[in-house]
């Protein structure tokens, strides 16, 4: 009984459960880069140019340490980017199977996610991690950029929600690996070692683990428990307690999370995408100064005659067109383009406005989106993934045409889009990965339909 129990169990989690947990790592993973992108915006926290060279073979909480009054603004620096690297790294490399999910990579899961205090953000926190981001958080809400901190309130809730979530199915995880971790123990050891009520069990149990279980990590504790199970007072009593705790009831079945439909998983998409909105603003922010310097730059007297003739003749100077040169990502070559300055700031613009109003949740202009079908959704965010992408292309190549233009000595006090450009790169590829998670799974669950098979059940 208590094998067939495991095993439906274990099927239950690896069909409903683990691709739940997945979903809200990666859920998780999103919201905790829109708080560190501002962060990073508003120069609260500097970049760690050492992050790529700290490569890890598994997940590794990062330092919390005590730190200084005077260190720990640099401390936070490196805390979240650390941090963040460890939610990378389960994204790109973590399986969620239960072959892969040990009782240890289970337990630095749940550290993780405990590693700031979301529930109690806030600067009386006892965590002095949690204490200091919120600190860093204040200082934004001070100010009157309300898109930032509509962006910080909504990734706030989010990761209170997820992380509580999270917790919840690594402990129903838990709760499976320490049972089929009993039950091994019992189908191999046991056997070898002949127990009774009589005899000091432990004792005996130790002394044969290595030599029957190799490898396996010795926990005294779950031995114990498999000691009160099967020679215990209540022998009986705990078996059928453990039994009805590794039964999946009916009920269980029905996937949790399959409320979050189709729809949800676009609208991700969007959020994502418009994650980048305020790295887009701060771009063109940054451009626009700079080619007001390349305007103003020190002219000689037949240039700056040339210029009055252009606007006495022409409407010339109200445009601004200049030959650049960009990297055509399909074919990896490069390409020549005139482009007209001006219109593209406006198309920068608007597209920034429309995204920065689908950030937050609670925006009218998301609910709106969250209310039409997905079909037309999924259309909005594969336009405006279009958009970006061409956004993407033609930022650089711009910096590039202007840091061009001006002396080296101009070109040493111009403030470079290179953070930006990477923000937006990663707000676009989370986007696209919803679209493409929801391309797949719709096809799989029309497929399913048309093979006879009843996915709303």
């Amino acid at each position: 009984m208590l094998e067939e129990a495991l095993s439906q169990r274990r099927e239950f989690l690896n069909k409903n459960v683990l691709p739940v947990l997945r979903d809200n790592f990666k859920s998780f993973h999103s919201s905790f880069h829109s708080l560190y992108s501002i962060l990073l915006r508003k120069s609260l926290v500097k970049e760690d140019h050492y992050k790529f060279d700290k490569k890890s073979s598994e997940i590794k909480i990062p330092d919390d340490s005590p730190f200084t009054e005077s260190t720990k603004m640099d401390s936070l620096s490196v805390r979240m980017s650390d941090f963040e690297s460890q939610l990378e790294f389960i994204d790109s490399y973590y399986q969620y199977d239960l072959d892969f999910l040990n009782m240890g990579r289970v337990k630095l899961l749940a550290g993780l996610i405990k590693y700031y205090s979301w529930e109690n953000l806030s600067e009386n926190a006892p965590n002095p991690n949690t204490r200091i981001l919120a600190e860093a958080l204040s200082r934004i809400k001070i100010g009157a950029d309300t898109l930032s901190n509509n962006i910080i309130a909504d990734a706030r809730t989010q990761s209170a929600k997820v992380t509580m979530d999270i917790a919840a199915l690594l402990k129903d995880v838990a709760m499976y690996l320490r049972e089929n971790y009993k039950y091994e123990i019992r189908k191999t050891l046991l056997p070898a070692c002949r127990l009774s009520r009589q005899d000091d069990n432990m004792r005996i149990i130790r002394q044969k683990f290595p030599q029957v279980m190799g490898g396996k990590p010795f926990y005294p504790e779950l031995i114990q428990e498999l000691l009160e199970e099967d020679f215990g007072k209540d022998d009986s009593g705990l078996k059928s307690r453990l039994l009805d705790s590794l039964r999946v009831q009916e009920e269980k079945q029905v996937r949790e999370t399959e409320s979050q439909s189709f729809l949800d998983i676009l609208l991700d998409g969007v959020r994502a995408l418009a994650a980048g909105s305020v790295h887009l603003e701060e771009a063109a922010k940054k451009l626009q100064e700079t080619q007001n310097l390349l305007i103003n730059k020190k002219l000689s007297f037949g240039e700056r005659f040339r210029r009055w003739l252009r606007r006495l003749s022409s409407k010339e100077s109200e445009q601004f067109i200049y030959n650049v040169e960009y990297v055509d990502s399909r074919t990896n070559t490069s390409k020549k383009a005139r482009l007209d300055y001006r219109r593209f700031m406006d198309q920068l613009a608007r597209r920034t406005r429309n995204l920065s109003s689908l950030a937050s949740r609670k925006n009218p202009a998301f609910q709106k989106l969250a209310a039409a079908p997905e079909d037309k959704v999924l259309q909005f965010l594969s336009s405006s993934l279009d958009d970006v992408q061409v956004i993407l292309r033609t930022l650089p190549a711009v910096d590039a045409y202007f840091r061009g233009e001006l002396s080296s000595a101009q070109r040493n006090i111009v403030l470079g889009i290179k953070v930006e450009i990477n923000a937006i790169k990663n707000s676009y590829i989370k986007a696209n990965q919803k679209r493409h998670e929801y391309i797949s799974r719709k096809e799989e669950n029309d497929q399913l339909k048309k093979l006879g098979v009843d996915t709303d059940s």
